[in-house]
């Protein structure tokens, strides 16, 4: 409803953000791309005021990102106006917002929220090599492909690359393995650091 642009941002120098645009198609700077905050510049006369964003993306390409301007209907008729960077943050992001990318190293969750035919293998294709894989979370069950795909995959294979084998498709499905609980929260890590802080003070 908001073409993309939040009402408000929270990030600083260093964060991890990603293109919620296209910006600059020459460049590079489409939808979807991933760079670090590397300076906040602010008005010359409103100090307050951030005018500018400098961004460093992928092969080193260092832009400055201006706010861009949208209109859009809330009501019948009435519209909004909104100034806005057209930018989040992307410490993490989805399966479907990560197509066209190329990554050195990625952590993939594979688990029960994984939805759609296609989507492990587009997690997967991502990764310029297997040593950049690292699994969070992975369901077998949750690993599917569209009979028509296979098809056309095999009707590939057969034309241009005879020597491998055909895939096979089968309907029954892998078993199901529940989600595996990967981080722990804040306040356990605290209470055990604590912990082991007040033994070392107690030998001394």
């Amino acid at each position: 409803m908001t073409a993309g642009l939040d009402r408000r941002i929270v990030m600083k120098v260093g964060a991890r953000i990603m293109l919620r645009r296209n910006i600059d198609l020459t460049l590079g700077l489409v939808n979807g791309a991933i760079g670090t905050v590397r300076k906040v510049i602010f008005d010359i006369d409103n100090c307050s005021l951030i005018r500018r964003l400098q961004v460093q993306f992928k092969h080193g390409l260092v832009y400055d990102l201006e706010r861009v301007n949208t209109k859009f209907e809330v009501l019948p008729r009435v519209f909004i106006h909104r100034e806005q960077f057209a930018i989040c943050l992307a410490y993490a992001i989805t399966i479907h917002k990560s197509q066209g990318l190329s990554l050195d190293n990625a952590l993939i969750d594979i688990g029960s929220s994984t939805f759609t035919c296609g989507q492990a293998y587009v997690a997967f294709s991502r990764l310029k090599t297997l040593s950049g894989v690292h699994l969070i979370n992975f369901d077998p069950s949750k690993i599917k492909a569209l009979h028509p795909a296979i098809v056309e995959y095999n009707r590939l294979r057969s034309l241009y690359c005879p020597h491998l084998m055909a895939l096979k498709y089968t309907s029954s499905r892998r078993k199901k393995i529940k989600d595996r609980e990967w981080t722990i929260h804040p306040t356990i890590t605290l209470q055990k650091g604590m912990r082991s802080h007040q033994k070392h003070k107690c030998k001394k």
